[in-house]
């Protein structure tokens, strides 16, 4: 986990920082291109992501937001997860995709509320239920962008805390088969969900940093750039 010490632009309630840029160019080397898709038959990498800061409790244009909240989150990665599955061939891939009827009671709409502790924890389970039926030697990053955003109110930040500590789980537990890998960044110092990562798990970002010319494209492929690419090769 990054833990930033930075304060967010903003726009409407869409929230970015640079640690936003940072995971939107790890995005860029580690996704296949020109269609952000994993090619068909292409079955040993996968990657699902999620920007919080641009789904938040306002509205975007003149619709509610109803993804702003871990539960949503959730479903996404989930839908995410299922699509790039389903481009692949592989007779090693055995899923039952029975649990997915789970989502069919999950759907928000401005006569129902979209925070429900036991769908969130429904989520998580069948999120799980996925990763577990991948093949050996298979990658899955997960790149979840600042988490700091959902920590309040408490109810969205229980909710947080659940996906997170399913997260860790799957980053650390998992003996054998696939190989999940977890990012997650927060702009400001996060509290709620520390305590699910060992310290030499956290990287904080030093509130004055010295100047070195600015984070720059040339230097992202250079460095962490020429890395993804290597190991989503």
């Amino acid at each position: 986990m990054v833990n930033g010490q930075m304060f967010s632009s903003s726009a409407g309630e869409q929230r970015t920082s640079p640690l936003s840029f940072v995971c939107a160019k790890l995005l860029e080397a580690l996704v296949p291109k020109p269609c952000h898709q994993p090619t068909q038959g292409s079955s040993n990498m996968f990657v699902v992501y999620w920007f919080c800061g641009q789904h938040t409790d306002g509205s975007i244009g003149r619709a509610q937001d109803y993804d702003a909240h871990p539960l949503g989150m959730m479903k996404n990665l989930v839908s995410q997860l299922l699509t790039q599955l389903s481009l692949i061939e592989s007779d090693e891939l055995e899923l039952d995709l029975e649990p997915v009827s789970t989502l069919q009671h999950l759907s928000a709409s401005e006569s129902e509320t979209p925070f429900r502790n036991e769908s969130i924890e429904d989520l998580c389970q069948l999120f799980v239920e996925i990763v577990l039926s991948l093949p050996e030697g298979t990658i899955l990053f997960c790149i979840i962008d600042g988490i700091s955003y959902y920590e309040h109110p408490r109810s969205r930040g229980d909710d947080l805390y659940e996906v997170m500590s399913t997260f860790t789980k799957l980053a650390t537990q998992i003996q054998g088969g696939c190989i999940f890998k977890l990012l997650a960044t927060a702009p400001v110092q996060t509290h709620h969900v520390r305590g699910l990562f060992y310290d030499t798990e956290i990287y904080s970002i030093k509130e004055d940093l010295p100047d070195t010319g600015g984070f720059t494209n040339m230097k992202f492929q250079e460095r962490l750039g020429k890395e993804a690419q290597r190991i989503g090769g």
